[in-house]
């Protein structure tokens, strides 16, 4: 999960190497979003896409600081509601958007990973 939520994962001087969409090569720069993010877009399916796109970090606004103290409360399978007092979020959005997305970052990185009855 930490290669997820790193350095690279809401953005930084690393180049996209593939679309994040349709997992074509042949990318070209396409100038710089309004917070200075290198944007680039897809010569196969046209779709423009920064590098935080298909991370864990990429589009959310929370610090990583929240990200990090919430993976150690999913980890530790504490309820929604505890989470979110935690972790100083709302319960009905954001807590239940980040257990979501980590459960699907999960998902990615370990394709045995389940959910079930209790954890999620």
């Amino acid at each position: 999960m930490r290669a997820s939520a790193g350095p690279n994962a809401a953005g930084s001087a690393y180049e996209a190497e593939r679309c994040p969409r349709c997992g074509f090569a042949a990318i070209v720069k396409k100038g710089k979003s309004t917070s200075g993010e290198q944007r680039y877009l897809c010569r196969d399916c046209g779709r423009a896409f920064g590098m935080g796109s298909g991370h864990i970090l990429g589009t959310s606004r929370l610090p990583k600081e929240t990200w990090m103290a919430y993976a150690e409360c999913f980890v530790l399978m504490l309820p929604l509601r505890e989470c979110a007092g935690r972790c100083h979020v709302c319960l009905i959005k954001t807590a239940y958007t980040m257990r979501h997305r980590l459960i699907e970052c999960l998902s990615a990185y370990s394709p045995s990973f389940k959910t079930g009855r209790g954890c999620g």
